[in-house]
């Protein structure tokens, strides 16, 4: 439980530079329950392995609002923002690539 709680707050505090922060994280092969620990794996995921892309969009939309990681949800949002994702996300949501383009750009 310490565990957890510490890791929680250093992703609170650390989450700005992402890439190797989520790497580093994703390595430590734990599954911690919070909201910092399921952004750093879906940036992980979709950055740096070009995977789970749609698991990431489920990521960003539970986390959209959550200020206090804000940055995270942000670089998330940047992470899925190309032509490929999209249309990966818009297939799985049944809609066209500029819904999934606007619900994007209303987010950050």
């Amino acid at each position: 439980e310490i565990g957890r709680v510490v890791l929680c707050k250093f992703l609170y505090l650390l989450i700005y530079s992402f890439k190797e922060i989520s790497t580093g994280i994703v390595k430590l092969d734990s599954k911690y329950d919070c909201a910092g620990y399921e952004l750093a794996t879906a940036i992980y995921n979709a950055e740096v392995g070009k995977t789970e892309i749609v698991n990431a969009y489920e990521v960003l939309k539970k986390y959209m609002d959550y200020d206090r990681l804000k940055n995270a949800v942000i670089k998330l949002k940047n992470v899925l923002d190309n032509d490929e994702s999209i249309k990966m996300i818009s297939e799985y949501e049944g809609t066209v690539k500029m819904e999934i383009q606007k619900f994007l750009d209303g987010i950050g």
